[in-house]
């Protein structure tokens, strides 16, 4: 199957193509173009156009997006063309193509911050326009990627791997992550299931902190904090993975990508 991918420079479109390469042939855009194709510029909606008509796909994943929080707050213009605008374009070209679109979301849709806001506002410009679409909720996002930027909690792990006892980890916001294994898990299933669901929250069955995650991935004692105590918990009772006979994700499974992403990152490190 031929699948395009936006965003795969970043942390999740390129572990989405690192694991659907193996079995689909893969179509990456994004905003530095190459393979024939000129730069997928998300900041210039309506040039868009000029790459997608050249695109002779079954599927396209769209995993681009202004991701970080600060820098959606701090320019909330920029960020509604980019998460909202760009969204629309793509997803009323699927339309017209008949090309399945599988979006990725943010379970942060049910905050109230400048980048739940366009996120929130994608989905529904998707749902708009009447395209054949998944869209998948993803929370905070750990795991392996061949791209050189991971989410900032990743990150931590990373440099506490480095600088034993410089990083102290929150044990009083429970969460529930997503595994970047799991994501591609799922997509793959539904692609080659052709399974059609709407809406799906990719995180793990049970939550935890940040605290209990790095207690759990990391080789030495660490130190915790409740830095998040006054962040509102938001708990997915139903992922609706199961009703679409698609994978789970244990928070033992998570801990165990995790483990093996960090000790991935050592010995290539050298730590």
């Amino acid at each position: 199957m031929r699948i395009a991918i936006t965003g795969t420079t970043g942390y999740i479109g390129a572990r989405l193509q690192y694991h659907l390469q193996k079995t689909h042939e893969i179509i990456p855009i994004s905003r530095n173009g190459g393979d024939g194709y000129p730069p997928f510029d998300l900041s210039q909606p309506f040039s868009l156009h000029q790459t997608l008509n050249l695109l002779n796909v079954d599927i396209i994943i769209h995993a681009a997006a202004i991701a970080r929080r600060k820098k959606c707050t701090e320019n909330p213009e920029l960020a509604n063309v980019i998460n909202v605008e760009a969204t629309r374009v793509i997803a009323e070209w699927a339309k017209q193509r008949g090309i399945r679109l599988i979006f990725l979301s943010s379970l942060g849709i049910y905050e109230d911050n400048a980048y739940a806001n366009t996120k929130r506002l994608a989905e529904q410009v998707i749902h708009a326009t009447g395209a054949i679409y998944t869209t998948l909720r993803l929370a905070y996002a750990f795991g392996f990627s061949p791209s050189n930027s991971s989410p900032k909690p990743m990150q931590r792990l990373e440099h506490e791997i480095r600088f034993p006892g410089t990083v102290s980890f929150d044990d009083s916001w429970h969460f529930q992550p997503t595994s970047l294994e799991h994501v591609c898990h799922v997509i793959q299933a539904i692609v080659e299931n052709k399974s059609q669901p709407q809406e799906l929250n990719v995180v793990t069955i049970e939550a935890s902190t940040m605290f209990e995650i790095a207690s759990a991935c990391l080789p030495h004692p660490i130190q915790a904090c409740n830095d998040l105590k006054e962040r509102q918990e938001h708990f997915i009772s139903k992922t609706y993975l199961s009703d679409f006979k698609l994978p789970e994700c244990s928070i033992l499974s998570f801990f165990d990508e995790v483990c093996n992403t960090l000790q991935h990152t050592c010995k290539n490190r050298n730590l």
